[in-house]
């Protein structure tokens, strides 16, 4: 991570140390539930490169031992699937028992009957009015997942808890081939919706197919429920209803000196933590106090990237040595008001100001030591707000491009085809 520190007056802060000590420091880890995944209904909406092109309702049911995963919906182009009935048994212990599959795709009708004892998966394919019957030795284990029927990783959901990186899980890609998962990495988090706060578990996973290995990472929740799926390579996410609201934001990291206030902006208002440092003397003359601004790729004010909210844990950390910090969601992100759609550079540096302005009112804060701290694409907007604001009294660049707007689009463009190509 590169990091640019730029004192706009003569009062130097010993910022640039303070973030980075915390930048490499490690978070902690949440405990797992060891309970039985909880029963009951879901609905999920699935996206392809951001575009909602469906719902799916999930059914998770329980009886004489016998888990019950039941699924129905109906996705657009480039998907096309109607699916009129998906159902899959599992055994207490989640061995495959039967799947069933009735469907259209592409305008033509299918159906799909499968049925697993000793190690041995037969399917009896119905495609038009072609039929077929194939045996295929699997393993008794597997978790059986064709594609496109997203309810089936209820299934994964629950048998993820406890696995660890290095782990390997077999799975049945109904009804033609048995691939490997292996687990890369698990992350824990917290989503805060507005009926609750939610711990999640994130795993992300290589799907070892013979063709082309794919990353995928899916979600659970506190009750070993499916939240999530997401497929970069192919461009799909799949998210419960309840984490997909516009007010719903990620929390992993909590700081007991974390105060949720909303400021007011023009015409809206921008939701935001204050992290007011715990243990410490404030000084006669307030905190030093500091502004973080996320960047284009941020979701809302704890910054997650690649799983790590990076914001909510240098706040912490800052806190702790006697920092006041401010984090937000930008307009049109998390809890904050007012549309993305039609802002621009300026309209995000006047956000930046109002906070800034708002730190400046406090009575806890020296107002002659606040800072800006841009990330990414946010140092520009960071870069433009003290340019404009005599409040600001440092700044500081973490990871910032250093070459024009449709610069570095083309780079970006160019990154993703690289990736899409690999």
């Amino acid at each position: 991570m590169l990091i640019v520190v730029l004192f706009l007056n003569s009062r130097r802060l010993s910022f640039a140390t303070a973030i980075y000590l915390i930048a490499i420091s490690g978070s902690v880890a949440l405990s797992q539930n060891q309970s039985l995944p909880v029963t009951g209904d879901s609905f999920f909406n699935v996206f392809v490169n951001g575009t909602p092109v469906g719902v799916e309702r999930v059914s998770l049911t329980r009886a004489d031992d016998v888990w019950q995963i039941i699924s129905s919906g109906r996705f657009s182009d480039p998907i096309d699937l109607d699916n009129r009935a998906f159902q899959v048994d599992y055994d207490a212990d989640w061995s495959p028992l039967q799947m069933t599959i009735d469907g259209t795709r592409y305008g033509q009708n299918f159906t799909v009957i499968t049925t697993f004892e000793n190690g041995v998966a037969t399917s009896s394919t119905q495609i038009g009015v072609n039929r077929s019957t194939a045996p295929l030795s699997i393993d008794s284990v597997a978790i059986v997942l064709p594609d496109y029927f997203f309810g089936a990783y209820e299934a994964m959901a629950a048998r993820l808890l406890g696995t660890k990186p290095g782990d390997e899980l077999p799975l049945f890609i109904a009804p033609q081939a048995q691939i490997t998962a292996v687990v890369q990495e698990v992350v824990n988090q917290e989503v805060q919706t507005p009926q609750r706060i939610l711990k999640a578990q994130i795993y992300r996973m290589i799907f070892q197919d013979s063709n082309r290995p794919l990353n995928v990472e899916v979600w659970a929740d506190q009750d070993q429920r499916l939240l999530r799926v997401s497929i970069p390579a192919l461009g799909v996410e799949v998210v419960r209803e309840d984490v997909v609201r516009v007010s719903t934001r990620l929390t992993s990291e909590r700081h007991p000196g974390d105060i949720n206030v909303r400021v007011p902006a023009s015409g809206f208002s921008l939701a935001s933590t204050v992290t007011i440092p715990v243990g410490h003397e404030k000084p006669r003359e307030g905190w030093p106090a500091v502004l973080f601004v996320p960047g284009t790729a941020s979701f809302d004010r704890d910054e997650v990237l690649f799983g790590v909210p990076i914001f909510a844990q240098l706040a912490s950390g800052l806190a702790d040595q006697g920092y006041l910090v401010m984090r937000y969601d930008k307009r049109g992100v998390g809890r904050s008001g007012g549309r993305q759609e039609s802002a621009a550079l300026e309209n995000y540096a006047e956000d930046a100001i109002r906070l800034i302005r708002y730190l400046d009112r406090r009575d806890d804060v020296d107002d002659e030591r606040i800072s800006i701290v841009g990330h990414g694409e946010g140092g520009w907007v960071s870069l433009y707000a003290a340019s404009r604001e005599r409040r600001i009294d440092a700044l500081v660049l973490l990871d910032v491009p250093g070459t024009s707007g449709t610069e570095l689009v083309f780079e970006q463009q160019i990154g993703e085809l690289d990736r899409i190509q690999a």
